[in-house]
């Protein structure tokens, strides 16, 4: 399986104090944000679900709480995975 951030820009970066969270975004919609250490260790993440608006989410990103992807919620295991498995479909077609 393909890692959270498959096919993902980043295309946002805020440094507060110890930790650096980084925006990654990709062309179908889907949105994650790691947070991590400004070192480079203890990564964790918040995905954006569909029914979130990607700007508010990140406005408060300082705010949020982030986990290890093997302890997400049912609910963002599910999108991150149906979300993966559609883009890893469209890659192989157009994009119209």
């Amino acid at each position: 399986m393909k890692d959270l951030l498959f096919g993902c820009n980043e295309t946002d970066k805020l440094v507060d104090g110890t930790y650096t969270y980084v925006l990654y975004t990709r062309i179908d919609g889907y949105a994650v944000i790691a947070k991590g250490l400004t070192s480079g260790l203890d990564t964790k993440y918040l995905i954006v679900l569909q029914t979130e608006v990607v700007d508010t989410v990140w406005a408060g990103a300082t705010g949020k709480t982030y986990v290890r992807p093997d302890k997400m919620s049912v609910q963002a295991r599910k999108y991150a995975t149906t979300k993966m498995n559609s883009f890893n479909t469209m890659i192989g077609s157009d994009i119209s």
